[in-house]
């Protein structure tokens, strides 16, 4: 186990034990701190936060725990929104899923992408077209 910058213990993102988790931590050490968004690109979002990250000069440790909040916040959201009398029963069902997992791991920048478009679909089934196109987009864009 490594420890962060925040003194909490995270996994070993410096071995193999976690696939992507190294190639993630590797793609943040080369990307360079000036912020160089191609929207043409369709990974824009996505290198837009890492470069950002890298120009605060943040820890890894702190890139990967602001995309793990975001992949939770966004699930709980939906799941808000599809289920706002029992939404604990639905985020357990998301939890217990067997993406969840290997998405909060390996796949983040995926797994924070079906999280945003499960969102875009709430917002959509809700008939608020405009929130739910912004939210396909950002999916889009950090795939």
């Amino acid at each position: 186990m490594l420890f962060s910058p925040f003194g909490w213990v995270f996994r070993n993102i410096y071995s193999a034990e976690f696939g992507d988790t190294v190639n993630y931590r590797r793609i943040y050490e080369l990307t360079p701190p000036i912020i160089n968004w191609n929207i043409t690109d369709g990974e824009g979002l996505w290198e837009l936060m890492l470069s950002w990250f890298k120009a605060m000069r943040y820890h890894v440790s702190y890139f990967f725990t602001f995309i793990n909040f975001l992949y939770f916040f966004t699930a709980l959201w939906a799941v808000k929104l599809f289920f706002p009398r029992s939404s604990l029963l639905g985020l357990i069902v998301i939890l217990s899923s067997l993406m969840c997992y290997s998405f909060g791991v390996n796949g983040i920048r995926n797994g924070l992408a079906c999280h945003i478009m499960l969102l875009s679909i709430a917002y959509l089934l809700k008939d608020k077209y405009v929130l739910g196109a912004t939210f396909s987009f950002a999916a889009f864009f950090y795939t």
